[in-house]
């Protein structure tokens, strides 16, 4: 048979059963480039304005390792790729991998690719089909960007260089997350295969263009500013560099393809012990067990997140003592406490992510029945319920600690400041209690809606927004105070509201307590 035969039925099934999120993950992410785009004309519309920002926020170390090193910044679409930098290059990438792995491996653990290829259908079929309908989507947020940053006042040429950079960058994760999809066994394990590849660049190119060090290839997340894409002449060889590596990348993914067997992977997990532990025997050992990989991974990349971030305090002290004026206008006479506030949003940020991927992990337990065989045991449900959320909350905490240790002893290490890590353990602390509520919250709504965690991830998704991109998409106050992070301020720039921690404590505690009872007294989805 034809190894391509019945692409175009993949492809319109993909479009058939999946068009919502096929059209709203490029539209937002087009929303967030535009609004960043017109932000930026509203606050920098005239020349001095444009240069000032170059020559101090624009020159932050620690703008460059969030943002990426961009030039031109004195036009407006050069702040604007600018201020778009750390949004895109962060949060770009997962969507793009969510897309491909729930096309291809997603579709092989639900059972649905099994019966498509019961009938004509060419073992490369799922794999090609996937690309065609990222490459359309990717085409669509293109498009979308384009006229919508020419609708802004952006020069056309311009506009189209930066969407297409994107568009591309995009793309090149999104086979990325073909070639996982094909490596790991189920799509939990591909996602988290993707993620650590997406993050583990963002982190080596945060290194790199903080300390300017002029190794811009090393990864494909250095490839975007090398464009240039707002100047007199934008360079295309990084463009070639996404295309010629995603299609090696998509090439491998193929061979894979061809030779695997239907829901096997190239990476096999070992077969278990033949005895299980007595932590197994109970709850909190079945919730430790399955949870504990999540909480390594994100504790790794916090960690090294907070290590890489505290480096860079040497270069911004020494930048703020050239420049007194960089510190009045980032509101802090201590350039370790900028560099605190900014990297422990992060922090908190991935310790939610970390909360909300545990609460998944619960749903998939119950949706796949395994969660009904732990309460045949002689254990009763708030136990079961209790203790889920107890290790959440545990790991949640030790996450987010070790992330903002790493932060302190980084920073400590450059400046020698004895106070730096107190700064950032205090910081951490004070975020992750509305983080924590975040989650509790979020619990509470997968207990009531099949749906219910979707509330929880787009709460941290606009959390994500308003820490670091309010003031450039000049967001009203109302909303600003939709995130959960806001209510605690600018902590160490600002001291903590200690009322405003405790509230969240509480709330969260509450939460959970509701979750409890509500798993108490309703049906379990399978088993």
């Amino acid at each position: 048979m034809n190894a391509l035969a019945g692409t175009l039925r993949v492809v319109r099934g993909h479009w058939r059963t999946g068009w919502p999120s096929l059209l709203l993950w490029p539209a937002a992410m087009a929303a967030l480039v535009i609004g960043a785009a017109a932000g930026v004309m509203a606050l920098y519309p005239s020349a001095e304005s444009r240069e000032l920002y170059a020559a101090t926020l624009g020159a932050s170390p620690a703008g460059r390792a969030f943002n990426g090193r961009w030039q031109d910044l004195g036009s407006l679409g050069g702040i604007a790729a600018y201020e778009v930098g750390f949004m895109g290059l962060l949060f770009f990438p997962p969507i793009a991998l969510h897309l491909a792995v729930s096309r291809t491996r997603a579709e092989e653990d639900s059972g649905r690719a099994e019966l498509l290829t019961a009938g004509r259908l060419g073992r490369l079929a799922p794999l090609v089909g996937a690309l065609i309908t990222l490459t359309v989507v990717f085409v669509v947020f293109g498009c979308a960007t384009v006229a919508g940053l020419a609708a802004s006042g952006l020069p056309l040429r311009g506009s189209m260089w930066y969407a297409g950079s994107l568009a591309l960058f995009a793309w090149w994760f999104g086979a990325v997350g073909l070639l996982a999809a094909q490596l790991g066994r189920s799509a939990r394990t591909a996602m988290g295969l993707g993620l650590v590849i997406a993050f583990g660049m963002f982190l080596v190119r945060a290194v790199i263009d903080g300390r300017e060090i002029a190794a811009e290839w090393v990864t494909p997340m250095g490839w975007l500013p090398l464009v240039r894409p707002f100047s007199a002449e934008p360079t295309a060889l990084p463009l070639v560099g996404f295309g010629i590596t995603g299609l090696v990348v998509l090439l491998v993914a193929g061979l894979i393809a061809v030779r695997r067997d239907l829901g096997a992977g190239l990476f096999t997990p070992k077969p278990g012990p033949v005895h299980g532990s007595a932590l197994l025997g109970s709850p909190v050992g079945v919730a430790w067990r399955l949870t504990r990989g999540g909480l390594l991974g994100w504790a790794v990349g916090l960690i090294l997140w907070g290590a890489a971030i505290g480096t860079l305090a040497a270069e911004m002290a020494d930048m703020v003592r050239t420049n007194p004026g960089i510190g009045a206008m980032l509101g802090s006479g201590r350039p370790e406490d900028v560099i605190t506030a900014l990297a422990v949003v992060v922090v908190a940020l991935g310790g939610g992510a970390l909360g909300l991927q545990a609460l998944g992990v619960l749903q998939a337990e119950e949706a796949s029945g395994r969660l009904g065989l732990v309460l045949s045991a002689p254990a009763r449900r708030w136990q079961v319920w209790a203790s889920w959320w107890v290790v959440i909350a545990v790991e949640m905490a030790v996450a987010m600690g070790l992330g903002a240790t790493a932060l302190g002893l980084s920073t400590q290490w450059v400046t020698g400041r004895s106070g730096a890590i107190g700064d950032a353990m205090i910081a951490g602390s004070a975020y992750a209690a509305p983080i924590l509520g975040l989650v509790a919250c979020a619990a509470l709504a997968a207990m009531l809606a099949r749906g219910g965690l979707l509330v929880g991830w787009l709460l941290l998704g606009w959390a994500a927004v308003v820490g670091l991109l309010a003031d450039t998409l000049r967001l009203p106050e109302w909303s600003r105070q939709l995130s959960v992070l806001e209510h605690v301020g600018r902590v160490p720039i600002e001291a903590a509201r200690t009322t405003t921690v405790l509230t969240f404590l509480a709330l969260a505690l509450v939460a959970f307590v509701a979750a409890t009872i509500r798993g108490q007294v309703r049906d379990l989805r399978a088993g």
